[in-house]
């Protein structure tokens, strides 16, 4: 009984074996079913394993196909082969392919396959960011589409989500009860999986804390002094996140900055109103307003007439090495929270003007250093002397040419020559109090 099996076995193989012999045409891949991806570039073989009229491929509209490249599908032929070409696959190349083979006498043999275009994973317009505060809930959208339908998994912190605190839906992520610990991003990656293929894409979307707007006022009392026929600068400073929209109020109504002359300027930390206080009417009440998704808020500012400080008495230390070093001391009696230095070079447009703004220093030993100015260059600069309301008075425009980089020597004369000249004035205050007391 054994044997008449495996004598049916082998003569089953022979079969199959000279079937495949005497097969005139045989594709490539040699697969029922050829599985690829929209907008890749694909090709197919045909070959025929005997003497031929002609070869063709049809089309799933029985269309024989050219080998004209006038589309994106076309043929191309080899000493026995034809090869079917699609550059790039699209979805509606999708359907059956056909190679028919003519032989001598009129016989004809074909070989088809089923292409099947997957469509590549894409996903949606939405926002890659999302804020939240902390206690509350929050979805993370993520649809992805894909032909087939792609599944849909989460990680966060390299860890796959699964439950505790998520609830994971076709299109996005729900994060029950935000924590501190649940802030940052979130990865969501789509796959598909086929018989003969697999890819995926993934994307992170991150939750950061919202921080609700916040505005510190600068100014004691939210009151703002401005001189007559000078420019005014109230500042708002203001924190939040996402960044809060700020606006300007009068009298109840936004403020149009055009049909008031003033200028708005946005800044990396909030916002400045200026304008030329012209008259008496330009006095009164200012509001900043802020407001994000999470929150609003809002501090009005008092404009009165206040009083100019006196502008300081600046002088020159010296200009070695690219760089100005100023002794500069205020003449004013007004209370002063900062000096501030103005300068640009000479042949340079108005607007070019650069600004550094410089702390009060209790001790007058140490110059007020401008750095990275370039040598033999001449600038111009003026200094100005700002109560806390940035209230300036400037001194005159002055010019000055920066001295070239000094060598070693002439760097180290200017060491001894500055310490001389830092020194003397205690020195002669020393002798002329010795002489007093003798």
């Amino acid at each position: 009984m054994i044997r008449i099996y495996f004598l049916a076995l082998v003569i089953c193989s022979g079969v199959l074996l000279a079937i495949e012999a005497n097969e005139l045409v045989i594709l490539h891949p040699n697969q029922a079913v050829h599985e690829h991806v929209e907008g890749e570039d694909y090709s197919a073989f045909c070959e025929v394993k005997s003497h031929y009229e002609s070869v063709e491929w049809v089309d799933p509209s029985r269309r024989t196909i050219s080998d004209k490249r006038t589309g994106t599908v076309f043929v191309e032929k080899t000493q026995n082969m034809l090869q079917l070409r699609f550059q790039p696959l699209k979805s509606a190349h999708a359907g059956v392919y056909t190679c028919i083979a003519s032989i001598r006498g009129g016989a004809q043999e074909k070989k088809s396959f089923n292409l099947t275009v997957l469509r590549p994973i894409k996903f949606g317009d939405k926002s890659r960011q999302y804020y939240a505060l902390p206690g509350t809930n929050v979805s993370l959208p993520c649809e992805a589409e894909a032909s087939p339908p792609p599944t849909v998994s989460w990680t966060f912190k390299d860890a796959t989500i699964e439950g505790d605190g998520y609830i994971i839906y076709a299109d996005g992520l729900l994060v029950n009860n935000v924590t501190e610990d649940k802030f940052g991003n979130y990865t969501c990656t789509a796959s598909v999986t086929t018989n003969n293929n697999g890819f995926t894409k993934s994307i992170d979307i991150e939750l950061k804390k919202a921080i609700p707007p916040e505005i510190t006022s600068v100014y004691k009392n939210d009151t703002v002094h401005g001189v007559m026929n000078n420019v005014v600068s109230i500042r708002c400073p203001v924190i939040g996140d996402p960044w809060p929209e700020i606006k300007w109020m009068r009298d109840g109504k936004e403020l149009n900055a055009a049909q008031f002359n003033a200028n708005i300027t946005s800044t990396p930390t909030g916002s400045i109103l200026q304008f030329v206080l012209s008259n008496e009417e330009h006095l009164g009440n200012y509001t900043c307003k802020a407001s994000n998704l999470f929150d609003k808020t809002s501090v009005t500012f008092t404009l009165e007439v206040g009083v100019l400080p006196a502008a300081p008495t600046v002088l020159v230390r010296d200009t070695l090495d690219g760089k100005l070093r100023l002794d500069i001391t205020p003449n004013s009696t007004e209370t002063l929270s900062n000096f501030r230095v103005t300068f640009k070079k000479s042949e340079e447009d108005e607007s070019s003007w650069k600004t550094l703004d410089f702390g009060l220093k209790e001790s007058p030993t140490n110059p007020y250093l401008i750095n990275d100015l370039e040598p033999k260059s001449e600038y111009v600069y003026k200094v100005g002397a700002c109560t806390e309301d940035d209230l300036c008075a400037f001194t005159n425009v002055s010019k000055i040419t920066i001295q070239p980089i000094a060598t070693s020597s002439t760097s180290t004369i200017h060491t001894v020559v500055t310490q001389v000249f830092i020194l003397l004035p205690a020195f002669i205050l020393g002798l002329m109090q010795r002489h007093r007391t003798t």
